[in-house]
């Protein structure tokens, strides 16, 4: 075996090890909402509007599940 000293990338993913912990950085997290066209959407502690009852029937469309998997 080999010491290539510390992880820069893990399957994709960048990773920084320091004294304080190991991060993933925004590499994939950049990659994803580009592939979702999210990249200028504004974060929020909450993704739904507070109050609303969601049901499975409903009036929405049809969506291919294995896109998002």
């Amino acid at each position: 075996m080999t010491d290539l000293g510390l992880m820069s990338y893990f399957l994709g993913i960048e990773v920084i090890q320091g004294d304080d912990g190991i991060f993933i950085q925004r590499k994939f997290v950049d990659e994803f909402l580009k592939k979702f066209k999210m990249k200028d959407s504004n974060p929020v502690k909450t993704p739904i509007e507070t109050g609303i009852k969601l049901t499975k029937e409903g009036g929405g469309q049809t969506v291919d599940a294995t896109y998002f998997k």
